[in-house]
């Protein structure tokens, strides 16, 4: 039979913050690059405009017109724009983001967690037939990680995975062949629920750690 006291150590230092972690509900957050945008600021909150990929250079110069809100470079090449395509003219079409030329948006996680990345992207005839490769990295302590291959046609992707507190999701596009070959993304979404606080994990740790020197001591 195994001994009072040592169901309630087991207990007290296992089970009750074990149950903590599990109850707690998780600290969800979305974030929408198309929501998000704006041309008050770059970095805008999570999200940076930009281009590179370890290193991220920041657009500095804004523009806009009736549909395009553009950050870009002082020379005006490449950019990366929020264009509202509900106008008389596209009805039809959603609102978009176009990475033109070698562009990134880039997405800085604010927390540990598992994050879902989910896009949607298409073509059309006012770039030059897509010509860009489309890729996802992830990017930890300087070290870029090439994470997915979107493709430069209409698709959609989704990906999960696990970020650090400062790790990045760099977007990238690469112009291949025209000097203005773009892609259109109608959806870019980041989402997640962050993990347990360390403090929890480290109690059970701590409780397992200790039960395991009582018996060793018996």
């Amino acid at each position: 039979m195994i001994p009072f006291h040592s169901l309630f150590s087991f207990a007290v230092w296992v089970l009750v913050p074990l149950t903590v972690a599990l109850s707690t509900p998780a600290r969800a957050a979305t974030y929408d690059a198309l929501v998000d945008y704006t041309l008050a600021s770059n970095p805008n909150g999570v999200w940076a405009y930009g281009y590179g990929i370890t290193s991220l250079t920041l657009y500095s110069r804004t523009a806009a017109d009736a549909t395009d809100q553009i950050w870009t470079t002082p020379l005006g090449f490449p950019d990366l724009r929020f264009i509202d395509l509900t106008t008389a003219a596209h009805p039809d079409d959603p609102n978009s983001l176009i990475l033109v030329g070698d562009s990134t948006l880039d997405f800085t996680a604010p927390s540990a967690g598992l994050y879902d990345f989910e896009s949607m992207s298409y073509c059309t005839n006012a770039l030059p037939a897509c010509n860009v490769t489309v890729n996802l990295y992830k990017v930890s302590g300087g070290v870029a990680t090439h994470l997915l291959d979107l493709g430069n046609t209409a698709a959609s992707h989704s990906l999960g995975v696990m970020l650090g507190a400062g790790d990045r999701l760099a977007l990238v596009t690469a112009r291949t062949a025209t000097f203005d070959a773009g892609i259109y993304f109608s959806k870019v979404v980041i989402s997640t629920s962050e993990v347990p606080e360390p403090s929890t994990w480290l109690s059970i740790m701590a409780g397992l750690g200790l039960l395991a020197t009582r018996r060793w001591r018996k």
